[in-house]
């Protein structure tokens, strides 16, 4: 096969390997994914933080399923997991920190109180 320039930028690409359409723009035109960008969303600017309020917030950070919560989300923020480690380890914590904080009494944010109101108003 033919060398190729990539269409944008003109750089010569790599012989293609694999079985898929060969390429057709270089890795710095097209990237193959987009970057990961992780937002961090507790108190403190972890997960872990986030999570531990939650917990605090509804009287369970002492239970086991709290302290197993806790374990889950300081793992998903040490990382160095794959993109399908930290989505099974976003799930599960989301299942624990549920079972967790399930018939929890959780004071209502205003909005909340705002939104039950409308609720019942029609």
């Amino acid at each position: 096969m033919a060398a190729r320039a990539c269409r944008d930028c003109g750089t010569m690409l790599p012989a293609p390997s694999g079985r898929g359409r060969p390429r057709s723009r270089c890795e710095g035109c097209a990237p193959r994914s987009a970057p990961v960008v992780l937002v961090p969303a507790g108190p403190d600017g972890t997960i872990a933080g986030a999570v531990k309020a939650e917990l605090v917030a509804a009287g369970r950070d002492g239970s086991s399923l709290g302290l197993t919560a806790l374990a889950l989300a300081e793992q998903l923020d040490a990382g160095g997991e794959t993109g399908s480690g930290m989505a099974t380890l976003a799930k599960q914590l989301g299942v624990t920190l549920a079972q967790a904080t399930k018939d929890a009494a959780v004071v209502a944010s205003p909005l909340d109180e705002l939104r039950e109101r409308r609720r019942q108003r029609g």
